[in-house]
């Protein structure tokens, strides 16, 4: 038995710690709809989303609307026809907000880590809906976890932030904002430490992937613009 493997054990674990937490306090919020759909003034843009997707319409001229293509995906009403997608996306969603929470709490002080981990759990388990919240947390600890990080862990960090950025762009263009400032500020950040290629390459980056994300939801690329 090699004994050398045995001091790695803790750091295995210590590592694999906010990911675990991660998955639980997911368990606690998880965006899957509790509702049914029903008709009415108020839900109808619902609705509308559902069967824009359903029928493949095109976003920018079918249909002018601030939210995208993937808008059907945060609506807290069930829809049979796409409940099998959106329990996945819920899932990975309310992950992937988690993980980037846990990560910066790891790295305050205990008091501090646990006093942010339940105050983000109570707000995101008593809010309903809660795609909004999620994402602004989301987008805020994945771009701290950028500015603090690097080598490979900033890579990743910064591979959640542009994910979960193009994410909220295609589910609604008002995260274009929240999502363009804090692109435009890691950019900044990673100018004024001169790691001009980091720079680069994640607005690079962050255009190509909102661009791929745009087409695989079947959109036109013509159309990205109308739709902004």
């Amino acid at each position: 038995m090699d004994s050398s493997a045995e001091p790695n054990r803790p750091t295995r674990l210590a590592r694999a710690t906010p990911f675990l937490t991660a998955f639980l306090l997911a368990l606690t919020y998880v965006t899957i709809p509790r509702q049914p759909f029903l008709v009415d003034d108020a839900l109808s843009e619902k609705s509308v989303l559902s069967y824009a997707h359903e029928h493949g319409m095109q976003f920018g001229t079918d249909i002018v609307f601030t939210y995208g293509p993937l808008g059907f995906l945060t609506t807290r009403h069930f829809f049979p026809q796409t409940a099998s997608l959106r329990m996945v996306v819920d899932v990975l969603l309310s992950f992937a907000v988690s993980v980037g929470v846990c990560l910066v709490a790891w790295r305050l002080k205990l008091f501090w880590r646990c006093l942010l981990v339940s105050v983000f759990v109570f707000l995101a388990a008593n809010l309903d809906p809660r795609a909004d919240l999620l994402i602004y947390a989301g987008l805020l600890c994945w771009g701290l976890l950028v500015l603090v990080e690097s080598g490979p862990r900033g890579g990743f960090c910064a591979l959640g932030f542009i994910l979960l950025a193009v994410f909220g762009i295609l589910v609604k263009a008002n995260f274009l904002f929240v999502a363009g400032l804090g692109a435009v500020a890691i950019a900044s950040d990673l100018i004024l430490r001169r790691r001009y290629r980091a720079a680069f390459g994640f607005i690079v980056a962050l255009g190509a992937i909102l661009i791929s994300g745009w087409l695989l939801c079947g959109q036109l690329f013509s159309h990205l613009n109308a739709f902004f």
